[in-house]
């Protein structure tokens, strides 16, 4: 692989990717909508302001037959929206408006991360054949998505790559997510208040991720096709905090059970990684202990500063 584009480059797996990318000496064409975010100095690395609400005018901009074409743009990721059905919508024309910019440009490879709560309320593991089963309009939306690129990609003759990945956690990522919340209050000696964190749940580390990621663009064999990505292991969310607060403070308190399920229909995320194990040869490198140490020490790091 010589030259890839990454839009969303700026934000908090883009701005892994890159760097992953740049250090395999690879030439990056990073799209962004804040380039100031993006604090890089290599002279490999390209960055362009983009829209998504108008790619096409990256058609003058951007080299044709770069090796892979990663969208990693998504609006609307917080908890918080979603389910507003408006703003997931627009997600659906943005995919297709990329599918039709890569093939303009004659991308050897498209790639996409999915999410696995595509299939939240499926009770088996996931793998490249499993039912989808979404919980909120999000997941739908990265679905609709998902079938109408496929289909795209099928007329024009793209590699397309779909990949659902689990729960993500590392330094950099803080936002509401269990496990930011679970550390952040630990640290700050408050009491985290819980459902009864019943659900089977697979997570993550970061650095993982970025090179599943790396490993799909770069391997010549892959074929179109959906590749879910994951640890492989799995234990109940109460296991995770509990490991958490053991790392953190072992005397510190959990009320687990505190919160009621924000459903009468319990999630699940269960991850084969058989697909893509097979195709690429990943191996998760980071245990969740591991993953958890550094995680602590970012964000023990962050506290003592404010």
């Amino acid at each position: 692989m010589k030259a890839a584009i990454i839009a969303g480059a700026d934000g908090f797996l883009g701005s892994r990717l890159v760097k992953q990318l740049l250090d395999n000496s690879i030439t990056v064409f990073a799209l962004v909508q804040n380039p100031e975010k993006l604090k890089v100095d290599n002279k490999r690395l390209k960055i362009i302001r983009f829209d998504l609400e108008d790619l096409s005018i990256l058609e003058e901009v951007l080299p044709k037959s770069s090796d892979a074409y990663f969208n990693m743009a998504w609006s609307g990721v917080s908890t918080t929206v979603k389910n507003d059905y408006s703003l997931q919508m627009r997600n659906i024309n943005y995919g297709l408006s990329t599918m039709k910019l890569a093939a303009k440009l004659q991308c050897g490879k498209v790639i996409f991360p999915g999410s696995t709560s595509e299939y939240a309320y499926s009770s088996m593991p996931i793998t490249s054949n499993s039912l989808p089963a979404p919980n909120d309009a999000y997941s739908a939306c990265k679905l609709a998505t998902k079938y109408l690129c496929e289909i795209y990609a099928l007329q024009h003759n793209l590699c397309f790559i779909w990949a659902p990945i689990t729960s993500i956690y590392g330094p950099g990522r803080n936002d509401n997510n269990l496990i930011t919340y679970t550390i952040k209050s630990l640290l700050e000696h408050k009491t985290p208040k819980y459902t009864g964190l019943a659900q089977q749940w697979d997570y993550i580390y970061i650095s993982d991720l970025i090179d599943a990621l790396f490993l799909l663009a770069s391997k010549n064999n892959i074929s179109s096709g959906t590749y879910p990505i994951g640890s492989g292991q799995h234990k109940t969310l109460k296991e995770y905090v509990e490991t958490i607060k053991d790392i953190v403070d072992k005397n510190a308190i959990l009320e687990i059970g505190a919160l009621p399920y924000k459903t009468s229909r319990i999630d699940n995320c269960i991850i084969d990684i058989m697909d893509i194990e097979e195709a690429t040869g990943f191996s998760p490198r980071v245990t969740f202990e591991e993953g958890i140490k550094k995680t602590v020490k970012y964000f023990a790091f962050k506290t003592k500063q404010i």
